[in-house]
Parts: structure tokens; C-alpha cells; sequence
């Protein structure tokens, strides 16, 4: 179960990254590469090994750990605490969803308002955010229900 969401989720992250670089990989750079390249000058490759590569892939060591023991389960009947794990990832996964659609057909219009304040989006100044981190305790949620409750 916990492979087939992962699945489902990444296709939506790399949908949504690729639907607004026009279907081409690396279209354009973001803006804040400009900023810190300028910022930093000759030091920009050495600050962003640490900053981007060294950071970054701690934090995603650290976010996927629960995928582990959720993933290495077997055997185990599904329970209760299962099926909330999973629902609070697919209402992630929705969320996530209507509002990067909403933030698409936003960006979009030519005469858009200043601010995106309908839809899900006027709940919340970033609901997509909100969907994403549903996702992760429902990822939490499903290790915890593999490894047998809080205390193993």
C-alpha cells in the first residue's frame, strides 16, 4: 500500500514540476538561484554544495526514514491505525493536488487578481503545504502502524 502511494505521489510532484516548466526538464532557473549567485559570487558553487546538496539530502534521510519499517512490514494484517495512515497520504495527495491545479489555472490568466483567494486557497495561504504535510503524517502514521503502536 505504502509503495503504491509513494508512486501516486511522486507522479504528482513530477506532474505538477513538469507542467509548469512547459513539459521540458530544467526549462528555467529558479529566481532565487539568480539571488544567491549574485550574493555569494565566487563562493556560489562551495555554498551551494553545502546549502543545497549537503542540507537537502539530510532533511530527505531524515523525512524518509519512516518509509522503512512501513515498507518493510509484512505479514501484519491491516488495522484501523492502517487505514488512517493511509487516508490522511490520499487526502494529502488530494489536496496537494486541487491546489497546484488551482495555482496553475491561476498563474495562467492573464487577468489574474493580485492574490489567489479562491478555492482551497482561500482557506489557507498555502494549502498545497497543508496537503503536503498531511502526506508526511500519514507516512509517520504508517510506520508507526508497522512497527505496533508508539512503543514498537
Amino acid at each position: 500500500i505504502v509503495l503504491g502511494l509513494l508512486l501516486v505521489w511522486a507522479t504528482r510532484l513530477m506532474h505538477n514540476y513538469l507542467r509548469r516548466e512547459g513539459y521540458q526538464f530544467g526549462n528555467r532557473e529558479d529566481w532565487r538561484y539568480n539571488d544567491m549567485r549574485r550574493e555569494h559570487g565566487r563562493w556560489f558553487i562551495i555554498s551551494q554544495f553545502f546549502a543545497v546538496c549537503v542540507a537537502q539530502h539530510c532533511m530527505l534521510v531524515g523525512l524518509t526514514m519512516p518509509l522503512q519499517p512501513a515498507m518493510a512490514a509484512s505479514g501484519a494484517s491491516l488495522n484501523l491505525f492502517d487505514a488512517l495512515a493511509a487516508s490522511l497520504c490520499i487526502t494529502g495527495i488530494c489536496v496537494g493536488l486541487v491546489a497546484d491545479n488551482q495555482l496553475f489555472a491561476y498563474m495562467q490568466s492573464p487577468d489574474k487578481p493580485l492574490l489567489l483567494d479562491s478555492g482551497l486557497w482561500r482557506f489557507s495561504r498555502h494549502p498545497n503545504h497543508f496537503g503536503e504535510q498531511l502526506w508526511w503524517i500519514g507516512i509517520m502514521s504508517s510506520a508507526i502502524a508497522a512497527a505496533g503502536g508508539w512503543s514498537g
